[in-house]
């Protein structure tokens, strides 16, 4: 209604994650500490308007640039105006007060509910055979994969990895090599049981996690998830399919205006504009920690009812639009 229209203030621009650092007031914020922030532009409608207002954000980093401090990465889309900023405290209060700030947040954390233990089987397996040059095709954007991993070492077409400090193709938490196992055998205990592992699908492997699990702090996500996709679904590689099985531990929900998370708008325009499909993981549930045959019992007995606890939100960005949430 006019009579609530008002102006925005500096404390309306604050992210969720942001805030749970710095307070919903920002009374938090340490003048001192180095933050690394995505922060979003009200995109004006023309590309060189938005480039303007992208150098209004770089002169204010660069007046009086402390140790640190600068522009790390941006993104200009015809909708969507990002900038990747590393700030001392000071001038994130001033970022906070800009008119063409629409938000300041920090960048997406995913949460990956890794195994704790690992256990090996003396059980052998014949070499799965390897599938066909025109077979389908897919690839996992996660932390890497073991591709010597007998089981997958024929079904692995490429790895490479996304990262801005590290070329390591390889998996250094073992999450992506189960994400892997996962999406192309599916029923990895149904295989287990037959003796015998195969499948048609060719496997490609993108690492955009760091070791310790995190996204790039150089890049945006979605210039590394950008590059990731463009690389794999151009010749050679001709792949269509994307899975990114990680997820923040926040809960997916919409702002009080309606829009959808950072997050899942970035890999939304990044399915719209390359024409992929993507598909991401519904979210983890602390009942997915099963190390015991007795606990992983309990997993399938409380299945379904378990999801109807408040503890099985989505995840975000698993409200996405355009891809496909399993």
């Amino acid at each position: 209604e006019a009579e609530e229209m008002r102006q925005l203030t500096p404390t309306d621009r604050i992210g969720r994650r942001l805030a749970s650092v710095i307070g919903d007031d920002a009374s938090g914020i340490d003048a001192e500490r180095l933050y690394i922030l995505d922060v979003e532009l009200w995109h004006p409608g023309s590309r060189p308007m938005a480039k303007q207002i992208l150098r209004e954000i770089e002169q204010v980093v660069a007046y009086g640039r402390l140790d640190g401090e600068r522009v790390r990465d941006h993104f200009l889309g015809d909708l969507y105006c990002l900038a990747r900023v590393s700030v001392k405290g000071v001038k994130l209060r001033r970022l906070l007060e800009m008119q063409t700030v629409a938000e300041v947040d920090l960048p997406p954390a995913p949460s990956i509910n890794a195994s704790v233990v690992a256990r090996a089987t003396s059980r052998s397996f014949p070499t799965p055979p390897t599938p066909v040059e025109d077979g389908p095709r897919l690839c996992i954007l996660d932390s890497g994969v073991a591709t010597n991993h007998p089981l997958l070492v024929n079904n692995i077409g490429d790895a490479v990895a996304v990262m801005t400090d590290d070329d390591r193709p390889a998996d250094l938490t073992g999450h992506g090599t189960k994400v892997a196992g996962i999406a192309i055998y599916g029923d990895v205990k149904a295989a287990f049981d037959a003796g015998t592992f195969s499948s048609p699908i060719t496997l490609f492997s993108a690492r955009v996690l760091n070791s310790a699990g995190r996204f790039d702090d150089e890049k945006l996500l979605i210039t590394q998830v950008r590059t990731a996709i463009e690389k794999f679904a151009a010749p050679p590689y001709d792949c269509r399919v994307f899975n990114l099985s990680v997820g923040s531990d926040l809960p997916a929900i919409f702002d009080s205006d309606g829009r959808q998370s950072q997050w899942a708008e970035d890999l939304d325009t990044l399915a719209r504009e390359l024409q992929v499909l993507i598909v991401l993981a519904a979210g983890n549930h602390k009942l997915d920690e099963a190390t015991t045959s007795e606990e992983a019992e309990l997993v399938l007995d409380g299945y379904p009812e378990f999801l109807f606890e408040q503890g099985a939100t989505l995840s975000d960005p698993a409200t996405a639009a355009i891809a496909i949430t399993v």
